[in-house]
C-alpha cells in the first residue's frame, strides 16, 4: 500500500496509491481551536481514530497532560458528516470526533451516555494547576487525563519532597468530584476553603475561588470533565498555601483499542493536540 501526504485545509491527507487490495487513507487534523468537517467516503463503514487532548492550563506549575486515545474500527455510515475538534494546547480542552459541533450546532450537547452523546471518540484534557504561595521547590499541578482504563487523575500539591493528592477531580458517573485546597498546617483549616466544582459531561469544573484566596485549577474537559481544584485562603498565617490542581478529564471511544495513555513523548514533553482518521477503500 502506498500513498502521498499533502496539506489540505490544515489537515494532512494521504492520497490513494496503487495497491493490489485495499488502500489506506490518512487524514490528520492539527489546526487547534476550530471545528472541521469530515465526510465518510462511499463504501466506508469503519474508521480508526487517534485523538490527543490538550495539556491543562498552568499557573505556577504546568497543567496535567492530555490523553491519547485510540479508537479501532469505529462504526460509521457511508456519506455520514462528522465534526472534528482539536483542542488548543494549555487549555485542558478535549479533542473529539462527533456527529455535530458542540457549542455551535443547536441541540449538540454532551451527555456521557453512549446512546445520546454525539461524540464517538474523545481524548480528555489535563487538569489546570492551582495558584500557590509556597516555599521554593513546592508546586500545585493539575491531574493527567489518562489512567486505567479511561479516567482522569486527581490533581495535587508537592511540598518538601512529598506529593499530596489534592482531590482535584475523580472521574465518576456524575463528573469529577470538586477538590479541596491545601495549606501546610492542615487540610481545610485556616479559614474558608471553597471547593472546586464537579465536572460535568463534556466539561471540567471551575476551580474554587474567593476574595484573598489562591484559586484552584480548572478540571480538564473530556467524556466527563474533571473536578476543579479547591482554593486556599492566603495571608492567614505563615504557612504554605495551594489552590489544588484540577482533575484530568476522562476519555472515550465507541471502539477503544485499549486504555487512554498520557499524551507525552519519551522525554515527558506534551504532544500537540490533534486528531487522525484512517480508513481503507478498495
Amino acid at each position: 500500500m502506498t500513498g502521498v501526504l499533502a496539506l489540505v485545509g490544515g489537515a494532512l491527507v494521504a492520497s490513494p496509491g496503487t495497491a493490489s487490495a485495499a488502500t489506506l487513507h490518512t487524514v490528520r487534523f492539527t489546526r487547534q481551536g476550530s471545528d472541521a468537517g469530515f465526510r465518510v467516503p462511499a463504501g466506508v463503514t469503519l474508521l480508526d481514530i487517534v485523538a490527543i487532548g490538550a495539556r491543562g492550563a498552568g499557573a505556577e506549575a504546568a497543567g496535567g497532560s492530555g490523553a491519547k486515545v485510540v479508537g479501532h474500527n469505529v462504526p460509521v455510515a457511508p456519506g455520514q458528516s462528522l465534526n472534528v475538534y482539536v483542542a488548543p494546547q494549555n487549555t485542558g480542552g478535549a479533542s473529539y470526533v462527533g456527529t455535530c459541533a458542540i457549542g455551535h450546532d443547536p441541540g449538540c450537547t454532551p451527555t456521557a451516555v453512549t446512546a445520546t452523546d454525539p461524540r464517538i471518540t474523545v481524548a480528555g484534557g489535563g487538569g489546570g494547576s492551582g495558584r500557590a504561595l509556597v516555599s521554593p521547590g513546592s508546586w500545585s499541578r493539575g491531574g493527567n487525563a489518562a489512567a486505567a482504563p479511561l479516567d482522569g487523575v486527581n490533581g495535587g500539591v508537592y511540598m518538601g519532597g512529598v506529593y499530596y493528592p489534592a482531590q482535584g477531580g475523580r472521574h465518576g458517573a456524575l463528573g469529577g468530584a470538586g477538590g479541596i485546597g491545601f495549606h501546610h498546617d492542615a487540610w481545610g483549616g485556616c479559614g474558608s476553603f471553597p471547593a472546586g466544582s464537579n465536572g460535568t459531561p463534556g466539561f471540567g469544573g471551575p476551580g474554587g475561588s474567593l476574595l484573598f484566596s489562591l484559586s484552584g485549577g480548572r478540571g480538564g474537559d473530556g467524556w466527563v470533565g474533571g473536578g476543579g481544584g479547591g482554593s486556599s485562603i492566603a495571608f492567614c498565617d505563615d504557612a504554605d498555601f495551594f489552590g489544588a490542581g484540577g482533575g484530568g478529564g476522562s476519555s472515550y471511544s465507541r471502539a477503544a483499542a485499549g486504555p487512554a495513555t498520557a499524551a507525552v513523548d519519551g522525554r515527558g514533553n506534551a504532544l500537540a493536540p490533534s486528531v487522525t482518521i484512517q480508513y481503507y477503500t478498495p
